[in-house]
């Protein structure tokens, strides 16, 4: 699928589907104040294998008309997420409550060099998701628990939304993908 990524200097990048521009409610996605502060300071660009970590969304706000077209919702408020089981590189079982937002880490699989990373390193063998999108199980934790949205935090600065009206289409067919 194509995407539309819009980006402004204060608040972040935003990546939506290419349809982004049809009809009006298109949703976009901000970090911003002490939550991106937190997670800007928290975030290690030298440590290559390190657990992911998870945080529940507590204050976010909704700007309908925000710009023509689109409704963006900005995350002002995060607490760190508990886990049912120990983190790792791969995974996080964040325990945030029922139609609670969770926005969790993506550690870069690939090599970090002086401008950015090596796409020759990059491992394209991994199950796992990469490192902007959301695996399956993402997804599935997303569906499940009947949040609007989780975001992945790929990078110092780098937030991806993704949204449940985007994956509703695995719910009209064999729930069993959720389970697996």
């Amino acid at each position: 699928m194509r995407r539309l990524t819009i980006c402004l200097t204060v608040l972040g990048c935003a990546t939506l589907p290419h349809h982004a521009l049809a009809p009006a409610g298109w949703p976009l996605g901000f970090v911003a104040g002490a939550a991106r502060d937190t997670l800007v300071a928290t975030w290690n660009d030298t440590a290559r294998f390190q657990p992911e970590r998870a945080y529940c969304v507590r204050k976010d706000s909704l700007a309908a008309n925000w710009l023509p077209r689109y409704r963006a919702v900005f995350i002002t408020a995060i607490t760190r997420a508990g886990a049912t089981a120990p983190a790792t590189e791969t995974s996080v079982n964040a325990v945030c409550g029922t139609k609670v937002p969770v926005l969790h880490t993506h550690v870069g699989y690939c090599t970090p060099t002086r401008w950015g990373p090596d796409p020759f390193s990059c491992s394209m063998t991994r199950t796992e998701a990469t490192q902007c999108d959301p695996s399956v199980n993402d997804v599935a934790s997303l569906l499940l628990s009947g949040a609007p949205y989780n975001v992945i935090q790929c990078g110092r600065q780098q937030f991806r939304f993704y949204w449940a009206s985007d994956y509703l289409w695995m719910l009209a067919g064999d729930t069993a993908l959720l389970h697996s």
